[in-house]
């Protein structure tokens, strides 16, 4: 079938129908407590890629084994004090929503579904500890039967996997960082368009290539290495593109060797061509082998040193990338080198920065206080405790996005929404309903329509709260219109506490959390002090992380920095490794201390002041010392001249007037 008629909406909402009345069905057939909920984690689960529905659903049953365990163990061990209790699952809660800040990748979900299913089996039963376990036998059971009916229809009816779509962003992907590398390469500026649209490129890979290793195809995790190869190169690839823009700034591109000169065309068009390996790239590695000897005190060797360096990196991160994307487009591709470190690519401020997912977890901790105080107050009412529920349940996912009152409030509009779709349902449709066909059709209007909105932002919301509030069972909707408007109004009340919580612990802007990423850069790269270079690649890795995450807010910091916090970032990166270079290059302790101590100290006191802490004065009369005292001792070390020199051009590029991205 058609890859884009079976992966079109109308063939989406279909698949989701039907496997909610799969559910439901398999819910009723087997007397299951909650049978509502089995056909609304079809509705939670849903998503347009196979390999990525499959993945999800995965953790979604160990998120509620471990959730349904850990609700057991509190409700057991907490028995005597509700307090107690209620602090246990407060606890919990928030730890599984800070690693699910933390996490990058879609195993994120294992930790958020393990907070969440800890409420659902150990709050509404609070009082009743006693029946904790047999409530988490039937969570487990619906989510059981909710998942495995979604994925077996949707292997049996309507398979779509990722692999066209992933190889089509690839394909564009790459094209973008071509341009970007021969534009670099010939001189040119580089369109920030191009340079925002190769980081939300990279983003859109991270769950595609995470869905590919669970489509079902023997060479599915294959595919996932070599785009995971092909994005760790590319990202890795940044930093040498911008040390050569500012080389070019400091020097002129005429400052390289003669020979360097033609190479560098050479290259752009070998790069233009698609990076093919033949005479051209023979020829480009015969060009880029010889080393540039450095004499004590020939700083202008030391130059061309660093331009053969950036030269050789860029021959090598093209190559690799065109590499591991062949493998990828293979039928059976095999086996492909993952540069070790390699990670997928952060998306949000909570997984580069601890503070905002602790920020996450505290919002959380505070909502369940103000929950349970409101909760004792009204005599551990289940009511009350329905609505509390759910809205602790969205208190916790808005956490995961970096505006969660707007994710509140639109959480408040939907709530009316299904409040009067769910009264229609109470009043005038099921009590006309007789047998579980006529079920299956009175609902097929609202869930076929749910199936189009359920993949739009915030659209789970709406399979969550009609559901959820309908509750429908064995003898029709499990709620009456008096306990639904109970439900509400305590729903209600939980979201505004949930926004009051918000207001108290407010997220702090884009860019003051960019400003302290930027901070945690420059404080780590005068601390690189390991003799074997793994304490420097750690660095290395972080600071890529939070150039990656300061590049997707790019849109959104025009004005609010003189100069390009992005490009900053990886100065600082350079900065860094070039103080782990001179660490190991000073050999003796009178030379760790009155050089490169003396340097991190000062460059940690000059960088690391005043609300800006990258617009410095220029530091190039710190480092003039060194590099004489370098380039003048009896063994001059190429290493120690080149990494003194791009500190030095990364510091001056610090406090330049006029700055751009590639520019």
């Amino acid at each position: 079938m058609n890859s884009h008629f079976t992966g079109s909406s109308f063939f989406f909402s279909l698949k989701t129908y039907l496997a909610a009345i799969l559910a439901l069905g398999i819910a009723f057939w087997q007397s299951l407590q909650f049978p509502y909920w089995a056909m609304m984690c079809v509705y939670i689960l849903a998503q347009s890629q196979s390999g990525r529905l499959r993945l999800k659903g995965l953790h979604m049953v160990l998120g509620s084994l471990i959730g349904g365990t850990l609700g057991v163990a509190a409700s057991i061990m907490f028995a005597t004090s509700l307090a107690a209790i209620m602090v246990a699952l407060t606890l919990m809660l928030m730890g599984g929503i800070y690693l699910a800040d933390r996490h990058r990748r879609s195993n994120f979900y294992v930790f958020l579904l393990s907070g969440i299913t800890c409420l659902l089996v150990a709050m509404p039963g609070v009082a009743t500890p006693d029946t904790a376990f047999p409530r988490a036998i039937d969570r487990i059971e619906d989510v059981v039967v909710g998942v495995f009916s979604l994925i077996f229809v949707d292997a049996l009816l309507f398979a779509h996997d990722g692999f066209a779509n992933a190889s089509a962003i690839t394909h564009k992907w790459l094209g973008s960082m071509r341009e970007v590398a021969v534009s670099v390469l010939r001189g040119q500026p580089v369109d920030d368009r191009l340079q925002t649209g190769i980081i939300q490129e990279t983003l859109q890979l991270t769950p595609l290539g995470d869905g590919m290793s669970c489509e079902g195809s023997s060479y599915g995790w294959e595919r996932t290495r070599a785009l995971m190869s092909a994005l760790t190169n590319g990202v890795r690839l940044v930093p040498v593109l911008s040390s050569m823009v500012d080389f070019d700034r400091a020097f002129g591109s005429a400052a390289a060797h003669p020979d360097d000169i033609g190479t560098r065309e050479q290259l752009a068009q070998w790069i233009e061509a698609g990076c093919p390996d033949d005479d051209r790239s023979a020829v480009l590695r015969m060009r880029l082998r010889p080393a540039v000897a450095i004499l004590a005190g020939d700083r202008a060797a030391a130059v061309r040193l660093c331009y053969r360096r950036y030269l050789r990196g860029i021959y090598a991160g093209c190559r690799q990338m065109h590499r591991a994307f062949a493998q990828f487009d293979l039928p059976a591709p095999g086996h492909i080198h993952v540069p070790a470190g390699a990670r997928m690519t952060p998306a949000t401020f909570a997984q580069v920065n601890w503070a905002f997912a602790l920020r996450g977890a505290l919002c959380v901790g505070l909502h369940m206080a103000l929950l349970g105080a409101l909760w004792d107050a009204t005599g551990w009412d289940t009511t009350m405790a329905f609505g509390m529920l759910l809205s602790a349940i969205f208190v916790s996912i808005a956490t995961l996005t970096s505006a969660p009152l707007a994710l509140l409030k639109v959480v408040a509009r939907i709530t009316g929404i299904a409040m009067a779709i769910v009264a229609l349902y109470v009043l005038v449709v099921l009590p006309a309903v007789d047998s579980f066909f006529m079920l299956a059709l009175a609902l097929l209007p609202a869930l076929f329509l749910l199936g189009f909105q359920i993949l739009k932002q915030g659209g789970v919301l709406f399979a969550v709260l009609p559901m959820a509030m309908l509750r429908i069972g064995a003898d029709g909707a499990g709620t009456t219109p008096d306990a639904l408007l109970g439900s509400v109004i305590a729903m209600y009340l939980g979201i505004a506490v949930a926004m009051i919580v918000n207001i108290l612990i407010p997220p702090p802007s884009t860019a003051a959390s960019v400003r302290w990423l930027m901070k945690s850069s420059v404080r780590g790269m005068t601390r690189i002090d390991d003799r074997h270079g793994a304490d420097a690649r750690n660095y290395a890795w972080h600071t890529l992380d939070r150039f990656m995450v300061i590049q997707t807010r790019r849109p959104v910091l025009e004005g609010a920095f003189q100069k390009d916090p992005g490009m900053q970032t990886l100065r600082a990166l350079r900065i860094g490794m070039g103080m782990g270079t001179l660490r190991r290059w000073a050999g003796t302790t009178a030379e760790r201390c009155t050089i490169v101590s003396a340097l991190a100290h000062t460059l940690r006191e000059r960088l690391g002041a005043g609300s800006t802490p990258i617009a410095a004065p220029p530091l190039s009369y710190t480092l003039d010392p060194v590099l004489s005292h370098a380039a003048s001792a009896p063994r001059a070390n190429a290493q120690a001249l080149r990494a003194l020199l791009e500190m030095r051009v990364a510091l001056d590029a610090f406090s330049r007037p006029v700055d751009g991205a590639f520019r």
